[in-house]
């Protein structure tokens, strides 16, 4: 077994997703300035610096495991590590390529490795709104469009109380679900 093979094989990929979506991303443009009409729903820079940490580490004990003991670690290692590898790029991807931009009535979506696409709150067929009860409420969005797109948006993501706030405004109540205690409430 060829352990340059090895780390080859967990390491390119890697490289490639981070390279190819930098190049994707500089494209995109968010304004800093957030409204209740304009606003963009995204995950918190600190999720792809724990993704940067974690690949880090995760890098050092590959390298340190296969250069400098005395046998080679068994493939079981190389699976996990690379397993976690992947997980860190994914973090720094996911925070840095998905993004929900509201302008508007207009809404663009950038995912990680689909091309961006645009829809208005006219076009949403329904709306569901899914909390899972855990030490702490897990909340979430699905929303569905007229050409079939799903958009799903995190309670842990910046913005998200905007653009749920701005559903419950546009979007014709008979299309959503689960926001009873926002109606109840004056």
């Amino acid at each position: 077994m060829k352990v340059s093979i090895i780390l080859f094989a967990i390491f390119l990929p890697a490289a490639l997703s981070l390279i190819f979506s930098a190049i994707r991303n500089q494209n995109i443009k968010t304004s800093k300035r957030m409204s209740a009409d304009k606003f963009v729903v995204k995950l918190p820079n600190i999720v792809a610096y724990l993704g940067i940490i974690g690949n880090i580490i995760f890098v050092i004990f590959i390298i340190g495991f296969t250069f400098f003991s005395e046998e080679i670690p068994h493939i079981i290692f190389y699976i996990v590590f690379g397993g976690m590898i992947w997980l860190g790029t994914f973090l720094i991807l996911k925070t840095t390529m998905f993004k929900v931009v509201v302008n508007n009535d207009a809404i663009t979506v950038y995912s990680i490795f689909r091309k961006p696409y645009s829809f208005t709150f006219s076009d949403i067929i329904a709306v569901q709104r899914q909390v899972k009860e855990r030490y702490t409420p897990a909340e979430r969005i699905v929303v569905k469009t007229k050409s079939g797109r799903k958009v799903i948006v995190e309670h842990s993501e910046a913005g998200y109380k905007r653009f749920r706030d701005k559903i419950l405004r546009h979007v014709d109540r008979s299309l959503i679900t689960g926001f009873n205690e926002f109606y109840n409430n004056p």
